[in-house]
């Protein structure tokens, strides 16, 4: 092939419309890359939260199976759970189980109602 081919032949480019609709797409895919991103980081502060209820059930059964109805305080490694007995006049008593961090933020809690005459 001559230069002078070379220099004539046209090549075929691309329109300013397909250039933007790639670009739109591209910027929605990098969108919704970051939003699955996002809810990935999330999902970690969800994590301490159900390994919270974990350990404030293992305690409210620690409680009701040696039947020690006392506030006291039980520590984790990252969470510290406080529980708090309540007494009523009819036997029944309110255990109330709270998961804070060590900087005293409530991640969890739960309440109970047992009868124990």
């Amino acid at each position: 092939m001559s230069l002078k081919k070379i220099l004539t032949k046209r090549l075929s480019a691309s329109s300013i419309l397909e250039v933007t609709t790639a670009m739109i797409i591209i910027s929605m895919v990098f969108g919704l890359a970051i939003i699955i991103y996002l809810n990935i980081q999330r999902s970690g502060a969800s994590s301490l939260r159900l390994s919270s209820r974990i350990k404030l059930e293992a305690v409210f059964s620690e409680t009701n199976r040696l039947k020690k109805f006392e506030s006291r305080e039980v520590r984790f490694e990252d969470v510290i759970v406080y529980q708090e007995i309540e007494h009523n006049p009819e036997g029944l008593l309110s255990i109330k189980l709270e998961a804070r961090d060590e900087q005293g933020k409530l991640i969890a809690e739960q309440k109970h109602l047992i009868y124990a005459p």
